[in-house]
């Protein structure tokens, strides 16, 4: 699914769990409170809108965490079909609709918003990566089966190696001839899925900031709700639960 699909169904199933909420909430309140005081009227209202605050958190907190990743680390927002990371090498992965398959780049001489092609530097249907230092290793031209290890290669129609000091690539027709180039650099393959590079690369602090700041806000706010409603219990506003 494209992201702009994506959004409107989080934002449908955002929109009816706020709802539900908010109609949910108050009336758990209204069952223990006697129904007066302008203490309870306030925490009342307080609940009925405190879905749709979080809701509203939420959202902000995931278009300034896209934005961020887009502008600043050049990563994608993490929902949609498109998923992109740059390496610590400098190069870049893309990978569209499916994620055992995908395109490896310079970003300094490719731009994604025009569209990656195949060149010196750049690789498309790469399944399985590995980062050696200045070099990138890999296999492209995939079969159906994705390959998982030594006994898989006949997966994998062909070869590369990158030299991402001189941004050029040499093809190779099999694993044997990959490995003898290797060799020669001083390289033991382990080559991996192209999914799983993606993931070693993809998440960093930022992500674990955002989710904290994601979730972290509306507990608080949750736990000084719960306090509200201790108060106002302790003080003879609400009515004692049954034994």
């Amino acid at each position: 699914m494209g992201i702009g699909i994506v959004l409107i169904f989080w934002g449908l199933v955002g929109l009816i769990g706020a709802t539900v909420g908010s109609v949910t909430l108050p009336r758990v309140a209204s069952h223990f409170t006697q129904g007066a005081g302008k203490d309870c009227r306030r925490l009342l209202l307080a609940m009925r809108l405190f879905p749709f605050a979080c809701l509203a958190w939420a959202s902000a907190v995931f278009v300034f965490y896209a934005v961020v990743n887009e502008i600043v680390f050049h990563r994608d927002p993490g929902i949609g079909d498109g998923w992109t990371c740059p390496l610590p090498n400098g190069y870049a992965i893309e990978m569209i609709d499916v994620t055992d398959r995908g395109f490896l780049y310079n970003p300094k001489t490719q731009d994604i918003n025009l569209g990656l092609h195949e060149s010196r530097d750049a690789i498309s249907d790469v399944c399985e990566l590995q980062l050696a230092g200045r070099y990138v290793l890999g296999g492209a031209n995939c079969r159906a089966a994705v390959p998982h290890g030594p006994e898989d290669h006949d997966a994998i129609l062909s070869y590369f190696l990158v030299d991402t000091g001189t941004g050029t690539h040499t093809d190779f027709p099999s694993y044997e001839a990959l490995n003898r180039a290797a060799t020669e650099t001083n390289i033991q393959i382990q080559l991996d899925p192209i999914d799983v590079v993606y993931r070693r690369y993809r998440f960093t602090w930022f992500d674990a900031a955002a989710a904290a700041g994601m979730l972290g806000v509306p507990l608080f706010c949750a736990w000084l709700l719960f306090r509200w409603v201790m108060q106002i219990r302790n003080s003879g506003g609400m009515l004692p639960q049954p034994a």
